[in-house]
């Protein structure tokens, strides 16, 4: 089916703008974005979006298709979603299917379908899915693919048909709704065909299920929360009718689950799933898992989370009077640390949430020691909302003291004593708040972006007027995080009526040899001094409103940033996707968007490449089409217009400026 495509959005762009910076931006390099595509363009709406490029031998010919994921409310009779993919061969041109993955045992969709659970009929939802796909492949084959999310349709595990008297109902959201379960789709044939399997069964309330596997198809793995009192209301902005599982129960585990490969038949995962964390009680005061991380470096699988302390409930805005532990566990993918109370990394006074985890291999590391970054953050305060700071703990490989050693164990991450404060350095403020933390390590090389504010209730836009706002900083380390670059705030907001948030920081991923020729194309060979960077704005009043998408990228680790570029037809949308070449000359850019023509939401996709005024357009290299953002893909190679970068950065800062507030000067430090 063919996409629609709408035209750039810089209709509005002013002349003056344009003439006043065109000398300046004439020899200037920045990103130019192709035009939008809308690649679900489906009559209900579509959440949650996820992309994946595939490479792989297909009877001769090197293809690298596009995977698209998402949920769909198309056909349903109150809006309720089922999980979807499509696959493009022409670089996103055109997409086949969409192939429905959210099936019951005849095939049909379970969003939409009336289940009865405690004698109480619902219409089942599904929500957003996950998807994980290695990046090798194994003699040439088509690669595997595997899909995750949770639903209200549980029927029991021995007959896949309702009733099922083991369903519980959730009574501390409003409406009432059903218990969900895990469920999982796989192909082993580049999503040809597809098996799915359902792994719970409706007795816990299941959600933020992470699913990840090795780079050569060979270990995958799948974890999730599952609580036995039901998702509990947030304490903060989240879904809107609450449950997005930071306020977990007494009793609320992590489970866990893998295989080796994804062939055969089911149950498959199911057979391997097992509780990670010990919480055996229910009464309470007993402590609650939630929020779980997972990475995986070749067959290493390392995990975190945060635990509440236990205590009463109702104080710590519902963590417990004790706040909140963030917890670690490494092992072999296949011998999971089942029933344990993990590793405690934070300080224990303090309140720690929100952890994530950044692996990198022997291959990928070289000489550097480092092979791991667990990231969380902190409060002195235990209290709901109260002013944090980002902590990182290392994991280093010491292999000359320790031959066991391997980066990855709990003993070779440091200690809470030793680990960095990387949002706040020398700051003496109680008010300063930063989230939204992000990390990509490559070596010794390590990029560390987060938002901060100095005053966090000046910046509360929701309360009052605000005098402050929260801006994205980057800092980076040459040397494992031994040393660090001091804080580059790379939006440099100037009106506090604006502020930040989903930042993205993305590397370019591992080469990706040509199966035909045995070597890499030059799009495919990594270019390991290349990230790109995105981050949303926001008004910062009691609307909230998003403002639209904002990219760039750095070619030297981080030294220098190419300008802001706003993402067209990204206006009243803050969170988006990044997939880039493993060269850095290309990124794709998917994002949800507002359809007002049609009413609708839809999944939206731009490809972009950096520009300069005397430049020429190339195209690709490969043997065959597919997922392969390359700039002027559409047009032959003949030279860029010199005019152009000039309007896409005059549009550029006149829309930046205008809606955003943005500082021209990107190299200020808190």
């Amino acid at each position: 089916m063919n996409v629609k495509r709408s035209s750039g959005a810089f209709k509005n762009a002013s002349t003056m703008v344009i003439l006043t910076l065109s000398g300046l931006v004439y020899a200037a390099t920045l990103l130019h974005f192709e035009t939008t595509l809308n690649v679900s363009d489906t009559p209900a709406a579509t959440e949650k979006g996820r992309i994946i490029r595939l490479a792989y031998n297909d009877s001769g010919r090197f293809v690298k298709p596009c995977v698209l994921l998402y949920t769909d409310a198309t056909g349903t009779p109150g809006g309720q979603l089922n999980v979807y993919v499509r696959r493009s061969f022409d670089d996103a041109l055109t997409w086949d299917g969409p192939t429905l993955l959210s099936r019951d045992s005849d095939g049909s969709a379970t969003g939409g379908q009336t289940i009865a659970v405690q004698s109480l009929d619902f219409l089942a939802d599904n929500d957003k899915a996950s998807i994980f796909a290695p990046q090798s492949y194994t003699d040439g084959k088509p690669r595997s693919l595997l899909v995750s999310w949770t639903s209200a349709y549980c029927p029991p595990l021995d007959t896949g048909q309702y009733p099922n008297p083991g369903q519980k109902i959730n009574p501390s959201l409003i409406p009432n709704q059903p218990y969900k379960c895990v469920w999982t789709a796989r192909s082993i044939d580049a999503g040809d065909t597809w098996t799915t399997e359902q792994l719970t069964d409706g007795s816990m309330d299941a959600i933020n299920d992470v699913v990840t596997g090795s780079q050569s198809n060979d270990a995958f793995a799948l974890t999730w929360q599952a609580d036995p009192a039901g998702l509990q209301p947030g304490e903060d902005e989240g879904p809107g009718d609450g449950g997005s599982g930071a306020h977990s129960t007494p009793g609320t585990n992590i489970w866990y689950t893998h295989a080796a490969s994804l062939s055969g038949t089911n149950p498959l995962l199911r057979n391997n799933i097992t509780p990670l964390s010990d919480n055996n009680s229910t009464v309470k005061g007993a402590p609650g898992a939630s929020r779980p991380t997972l990475a995986m470096s070749g067959k290493t699988a390392a995990i975190v989370y945060e635990e509440s302390r236990g205590g009463d409930e109702s104080a710590g805005g519902g963590m417990g009077e004790g706040g909140k532990n963030v917890i670690y566990h490494a092992f072999a993918y296949n011998q999971p640390d089942a029933n344990s109370a993990g590793t405690i990394v934070n300080d224990p006074t303090k309140n720690a949430r929100r952890a994530r985890v950044v692996l990198q291999g022997d291959s990928a590391a070289g000489a550097s020691p480092l092979r791991a970054l667990v990231f969380y953050r902190q409060a002195d305060v235990i209290a709901p909302h109260a002013p944090s700071d980002i902590v990182v703990h290392r994991g280093l490989k010491d292999a000359a003291s320790d031959p066991a050693s391997t980066g990855f164990r709990p003993q070779d991450l440091e200690p809470y004593t030793t680990a960095r404060n990387l949002s706040d350095p020398g700051s003496t403020s109680a008010n300063d708040n930063a989230m939204a933390h992000r990390a990509i390590a490559r070596g010794n090389f390590i990029a560390f972006g987060y938002t901060h504010t100095p005053d966090m209730a000046a910046a509360d836009g929701s309360i009052a007027t605000p005098t402050q706002t929260y801006d994205f900083f980057v800092r980076t380390s040459n040397d494992a995080g031994e040393t660090w670059s001091g804080p580059r705030n790379l939006s440099n907001l100037s009106l506090p009526t604006i502020a930040v948030r989903e930042p993205r920081l993305v590397p370019t991923p591992g080469t990706i040899t040509n199966p035909i020729t045995k070597t890499p194309d030059p799009q495919d060979t990594q270019d390991p001094n290349v990230f790109y960077v995105a981050f949303g704005a926001y008004r910062n009043d009691a609307s909230r409103a998003d403002l639209g998408v904002h990219v760039t990228r750095s070619t030297d680790l981080g030294a220098s940033y190419e300008p802001l570029v706003p993402l067209p037809g990204s206006d009243g949308q803050s969170e988006a996707q990044l997939r880039v070449t493993p060269d850095g000359s290309s990124v794709m850019v998917l994002w949800m968007q507002e359809i007002p023509s049609g009413g609708n939401r839809d999944v939206m996709l731009a490809t972009a490449a950096p520009v300069e005024a005397s430049a020429s357009a190339t195209t690709s290299n490969s043997d065959d089409g597919g997922c392969l953002f390359t700039a002027n893909r559409r047009g032959g190679g003949g030279p860029i217009d010199p005019t152009l970068p000039a309007l896409v950065l005059g549009a550029a800062m006149l829309l930046v400026l205008s809606r955003a507030g943005f500082n021209r000067s990107r190299r200020s430090e808190f």
